[in-house]
C-alpha cells in the first residue's frame, strides 16, 4: 500500500520580477511588489512577468550582475538560486549565501535535500519589498516569498514568507540571514515543514505522508493510518474530494508548534493533530473560496498512539482538509459544527472496528453536573474550561441526526451548511430535515438528558 518517495528533480521554477518596480541604482526605500495581490477573477491583473529556468545560465556569472545593490541583482539572485534547485545544483544554491554564516548554510543545505526529496511540482521566490543595503558594509532587508506545490496534493502553491538580512561583499549581493518575517500584520505561513528539518517522505495511494527523520521508524505506521482513514471514512466525503492529501509527522513538539506559523501554545496543550489550511499563491479558478485551496495534515506522532485511534485522529483531520477548501470566502460556520462533524467522522471509524467512543460518557457527566443548557455550544468559549463537554456536545448532535436520518444524510447536512454564504441552521435543517430549527434542538436536548 506504501512506497518509499523518491522523486527526481524535474519541475519549474521561477523568480518572479516586478518589471515596474525596477529602479536603477541602489534603492533606499521599501520596495513593494504590486503583483502580489491580484483582485478575484481576473488571474491577469497586475501579474508580474515571470523569468523561466531557461532564461539565465544555472551557474550564477557575477560578472554579469547589475549594480550590487539595485533590485535587479536582488532578482537575480532569487532566479538563480530557483534555477539551482531545477538542476539539482547545490552549490549553486548555496553560492549567494555569506559562507562565513555556518548554522544559515547548513539550513539550507538541509533546505536543498528536502526539496529533493519532495514531489515538488513548481516553485519559486518571489521578491515582496526590498531594502537595498546602501554600500558595502551595511545591511539591507529583503521580504520574500518561497512559493512551492506539492504535486498531486496542492492546487495551488503554497505560501511562506521569510525575511532576508541581505549585504554587499565584494563587490555582489549575498545573504547573511534567512528568518520568518515576524512583522506587521501578515501572516508569516513559515517555517514549513520542508526547512524546518530533515524529512523522510512515503506515499500512500491517497497520500504524501512526510516525518521528520527522528520519527522515521513511525512513517510505515503513519502512513498506514492515514491511507486506512481515508478508506474508512470515504463515504461520508462528498464524491469530488480530492484523491490524495499531504499529511507532515514529527515526534518534536517544538517543530509542530511552529509549522506555518501556527504560533506556538496557539495549538493548546496535548493537541496531536491540525488540518492547516495554508496560504497559497495567485490568482485560481477557486478563488472566490478564499485565498485557502489546500489543507496541509500536521500530528505530533508523540501525542498520539498508533492503531485506532492514530487512525481516528486522522479521520477528524482528513475530513477538516476535506471541507475546509470547500468553505466559501466569509462562511463563519459554527465550532460546534466544525468540530463535531470531523469528530463524528472519526467515532464513525471506531465504530468500524467494533470500538466504542467516550464521547457519550463525556456528556452524560456534563448533564450530571447541571452544566447542559439545551443549547449547542458557542463559538466564544468553545475551547475554553468547558472543550471536552463541548465537542462531546457537539459530536452527540451529529449522533442524534444520524440516529434519526442517516449518517448520509448528516454528511449532505453538513457540506450544505459549509457551502452557504452565510450559514442559516434554521434554513438548513428545514431544507434537510424538514422540521424547524427549533423543534430539532428541543428534540436533540431531550435525547441528550435520557442519554
Amino acid at each position: 500500500m506504501r512506497t518509499e518517495w523518491r522523486p527526481r528533480i524535474a519541475f519549474t521554477v521561477a523568480a518572479v520580477i516586478s518589471a515596474g518596480a525596477v529602479a536603477a541604482g541602489v534603492g533606499l526605500g521599501l520596495l513593494a511588489d504590486p503583483g502580489t495581490d491580484r483582485e478575484p477573477g481576473n488571474p491577469a491583473a497586475s501579474a508580474p512577468s515571470a523569468a523561466t529556468s531557461e532564461s539565465v545560465p544555472v551557474t550564477p556569472d557575477f560578472t554579469a550582475s547589475p549594480p550590487a545593490g539595485s533590485v535587479q541583482a536582488l532578482d537575480a539572485l532569487l532566479l538563480r538560486r530557483a534555477q539551482a534547485i531545477t538542476a539539482g545544483d547545490l552549490d549553486a544554491f548555496l553560492a549567494d549565501l555569506d559562507q562565513g554564516q555556518d548554522d544559515l548554510v547548513a539550513e539550507q543545505r538541509m533546505l536543498f535535500a528536502n526539496l529533493a526529496e519532495l514531489p515538488v511540482g513548481s516553485a519559486e521566490f518571489a521578491r515582496r519589498d526590498y531594502r537595498a543595503p546602501a554600500a558595502a558594509g551595511s545591511e539591507g532587508r529583503a521580504l520574500v516569498e518561497a512559493r512551492i506545490r506539492l504535486d498531486g496534493v496542492d492546487p495551488a502553491p503554497t505560501v511562506a514568507r521569510y525575511r532576508w538580512d541581505i549585504a554587499i561583499e565584494d563587490g555582489r549581493l549575498v545573504i547573511t540571514d534567512i528568518g520568518v518575517n515576524e512583522t506587521g500584520a501578515e501572516n508569516p505561513y513559515a517555517p514549513t515543514p520542508w526547512d524546518s528539518a530533515p524529512l523522510t517522505a512515503v506515499r500512500t495511494p491517497h497520500a504524501l505522508v512526510v516525518v521528520t527523520t527522528e520519527s522515521e521508524d513511525r512513517a510505515g505506521d503513519l502512513a498506514d493510518a492515514v491511507e486506512s482513514a481515508y478508506q474508512r471514512s470515504r463515504d461520508l466525503w462528498p464524491a469530488d474530494v480530492p484523491d490524495r492529501f499531504a499529511v507532515f509527522g514529527t515526534s518534536r513538539r517544538a517543530i509542530f508548534e511552529a509549522w506555518y506559523g501556527t504560533g506556538g501554545g496557539a495549538l493548546g496543550t496535548g493537541t496531536a493533530g491540525q488540518a492547516v489550511p495554508v496560504a497559497t499563491c495567485c490568482a485560481t479558478e477557486r478563488r472566490t473560496l478564499g485565498d485557502i485551496t489546500s489543507t496541509h495534515v500536521i500530528v505530533d506522532l508523540d501525542e498520539v498512539g498508533s492503531g485506532i485511534e492514530l487512525e481516528r485522529l486522522l479521520a477528524h483531520e482528513l475530513t477538516h482538509a476535506v471541507a475546509q477548501p470547500r468553505t466559501v470566502l466569509g462562511n463563519r460556520l459554527p465550532r460546534w459544527a466544525e468540530e463535531g462533524f470531523a469528530e463524528f467522522v472519526g467515532v464513525q471509524l471506531r465504530r468500524s472496528y467494533g470500538a466504542g467512543s467516550r464521547w457519550p460518557e463525556v456528556v452524560r457527566d456534563y448533564v450530571r453536573r447541571g452544566g447542559f443548557t439545551g443549547t449547542l455550544p458557542a463559538d466564544a468559549d468553545f475551547y475554553g474550561s468547558d472543550a471536552e463537554a463541548n465537542y462531546g456536545l457537539s459530536v452527540q448532535f451529529f449522533e442524534f441526526l444520524a440516529q434519526r436520518y442517516g449518517p448520509s444524510k448528516v454528511s449532505e447536512f453538513y457540506f450544505g451548511l459549509a457551502a452557504m454564504p452565510d450559514p442559516d441552521l434554521d434554513v438548513a435543517i428545514q431544507a434537510d430535515f424538514k422540521i424547524s430549527e427549533n423543534r430539532l434542538l428541543a428534540d436533540w436536548a431531550d435525547w441528550v438528558r435520557e442519554s
